[in-house]
């Protein structure tokens, strides 16, 4: 899935891989939109689940991993929309990555103030050092509860 930002920490917004994390692993589970729900996309999770939001789908692969795994802990589960208009966002999101930590480069290494490039470019100043650091931002998350592993805020 090439959805709306690469966590993968490769830079290539096409590459989903599951991946480890300080806490444990991380399990991306791919869903898609069918008519007026999301379902789980065929996977390495070995879970089926459909709901109307996003966070619906979250709390029932982590119920049904908590299942699977009893009882060890169950892995981070991170949630991954697709759909060919986010697969185009993502695209553009690189570009514009890419771009950003270019003209913020060149403008730190004639000088330019990190205020003075963040207000040039019209982002925030940990934006701007993110870029020239090659660090690719992703999209916001946030604890569904206190007991819940990471759900996309997007």
């Amino acid at each position: 899935m090439t959805g709306p930002a690469d966590m993968s920490g490769t830079g290539d917004p096409g590459s989903r891989p599951t991946s480890d994390t300080e806490s444990g692993r991380t399990l991306v589970v791919p869903v898609m939109r069918q008519d007026r729900v999301w379902v789980t996309a065929p996977g390495d999770h070995d879970v089926l689940v459909c709901g109307r939001t996003l966070r619906d789908i979250h709390a029932g692969v982590h119920a049904a991993l908590v299942l699977l795994h009893a009882p060890a802990p169950p892995p981070l589960v991170q949630v991954r929309p697709q759909s060919p208009g986010l697969d185009e966002l993502a695209k553009q999101q690189h570009r514009y990555q890419q771009a950003l930590r270019v003209q913020a480069q060149k403008l730190r290494d004639d000088g330019v103030s990190w205020s003075d490039v963040a207000q040039a470019c019209g982002v925030r100043i940990t934006d701007a050092q993110a870029a020239v650091r090659g660090a690719v931002p992703g999209p916001s998350f946030k604890k569904v509860s206190e007991n819940d592993d990471l759900v996309s805020g997007r």
